[in-house]
């Protein structure tokens, strides 16, 4: 009888002592220091430059560290706000209060949500308002495309 159990006790085991590992990987603290100077050599593979080039054409082969670099080194960019407003916003959330949207109106939150996201990259709201256009407007390879470049870099 304990032979039986001892596979399934064994198994048990492996899949937790997996899971806490995989966790921990997730939940590592970033290394700031470390971001910073790699993201400002122009030779390194991430090179902040590089790292948006491909987030912005959603490259689906960055690595999590890639991604990362990417999002944590945001704070060290030169146009970095971390309580700035852009001014296509208040434009934008005059689009999204109408009850319907019409073919035009999807494009005009599309285009306005572009260039919120040409300074903040990782607005989640604006990410989020670019879905739905998409959705609304059966753009399924737009919507991918968007959906997975941004199933975060976290």
């Amino acid at each position: 009888m304990i032979m039986k159990k001892q596979p399934l006790w064994t198994l048990g085991f492996l899949l937790i002592s997996g899971m806490v590992f995989s966790q921990n990987d997730l939940a590592k603290k970033p290394n700031y220091k470390k971001i910073e100077k790699e993201i400002s050599r122009e030779k390194s593979e991430l090179f902040y430059p590089k790292l948006l080039q491909r987030f912005s054409i959603s490259d689906s082969t960055m690595t999590l560290k890639e991604k990362r670099y990417l999002y944590y080194g945001y704070s060290f960019q030169e146009n970095y706000s971390p309580y700035g407003h852009s001014g296509f916003g208040d434009s934008l959330k005059t689009v999204l209060q109408l009850e319907k949207h019409s073919e035009k109106e999807l494009n005009k939150i599309l285009r306005l949500s572009d260039s919120i996201l040409a300074k903040n990259p990782f607005d989640l709201r604006v990410i989020n308002y670019q879905l739905y256009a998409l959705q609304k407007q059966n753009n399924t390879a737009g919507f991918d495309k968007k959906k997975i470049s941004n199933e975060r870099h976290n």
